[in-house]
């Protein structure tokens, strides 16, 4: 149960805000340190790791400030691991109409090369002389041999909790997922087709609106290893998965992530105030966030 010194980050998770020793009331500021661990809802579980030291700064420009260590968003990433929430399936039915045929056992024919086959290749993608070499069938010609019909569904699963690290200007996330390829049938049956290791790696870039903490996420970078056929079978990493995946990290992944980094997250604030004129400063280890106050009067019936 989300408790007084709490608040909801999502339908999952809650922050606790606690104070984790006495405020410091000087005569030029006052100086508040919160505990800003995140939990799981489901169930407690404390992080296997400590917060660093949040460091002194000299910049007093603006009313107030917000400091946010990688500790927090690191308790973030370990909960929704250990309650195994970083999962997704991608199906062929959830791309646009263009990239469909990615995660199609059998690549297109249809281009102009089909009809000149002693003809030269050309550059021009419509216009290519080699037809479309980059499916998933590719990667895997025997099996596509048997499977026409068939296309590929992709599962991602992180294998250990993933790692942010806040530097200047940017947040770097670092992941370990297990990749599982299922056939799909036309009657839409699965079975398992091969599996393999990415360590994927995205770079956020956090941005204040307002009072809410957001950003992009941009296109990741991936290294594959330990690709598997059904079987035992291993295969040497080949280019045109590499190609795969990329593909679906930046039209589905990506897009997905930010949707909920758009929206962001509220900063604490108090009944009666608003927060104006926000920056934010990444810098290593934390995010720093300043911003002047305004005071809403109200007035009271009788």
């Amino acid at each position: 149960m989300v408790g007084k010194a709490s608040a909801d980050l999502t339908k999952y998770f809650y922050v606790n805000y606690g104070l984790i020793e006495p405020p410091e009331v000087t005569s030029d500021y006052l100086q508040i340190q919160n505990k800003g661990t995140v939990y799981a809802k489901s169930r407690k579980m404390e992080p296997p790791f400590s917060p660093q030291v949040i460091p002194s700064s000299q910049d007093n420009s603006r009313m107030v400030y917000f400091w946010i260590t990688q500790y927090s968003i690191n308790t973030l990433l370990y909960q929704a691991h250990a309650t195994g929430l970083l999962k997704y399936q991608i199906t062929k039915a959830m791309l646009p109409p263009s990239d469909q045929p990615v995660l199609d056992m059998v690549c297109g024919q249809y281009c102009i090369g089909s009809a000149f086959p002693g003809l030269p290749p050309n550059d021009q993608p419509v216009l290519d002389m080699v037809c479309g070499q980059y499916c998933i069938g590719s990667a895997f010609p025997e099996v596509a041999s048997r499977y026409q019909d068939y296309s590929v569904d992709v599962g991602l699963e992180s294998t250990s909790m993933p790692r942010a690290t806040l530097s200047t200007n940017r947040m770097t996330i670092e992941a370990s997922v297990m990749v599982d390829f299922k056939l799909r049938s036309p009657s839409n049956r699965l079975s398992s087709l091969a599996s393999l290791n990415v360590s994927a790696s995205l770079t956020f870039a956090p941005s204040i609106r307002n009072d809410i903490l957001g950003g992009r996420v941009q296109s990741p970078s991936l290294e594959l290893s330990d690709v598997k056929l059904v079987g035992g079978k291993i295969l040497n990493t080949p280019t045109v998965l590499d190609t795969i995946l990329t593909k679906l990290f930046a039209i589905v992944v990506v897009p997905k992530l930010n949707v909920l980094t758009v929206q962001g997250f509220h900063l604490p604030g108090a009944d009666g105030f608003s927060l104006r004129n926000a920056i934010v400063n990444v810098r290593p280890g934390y995010i720093m966030i300043g911003s002047d106050m305004a005071v809403h009067w109200f007035t009271f019936a009788a």
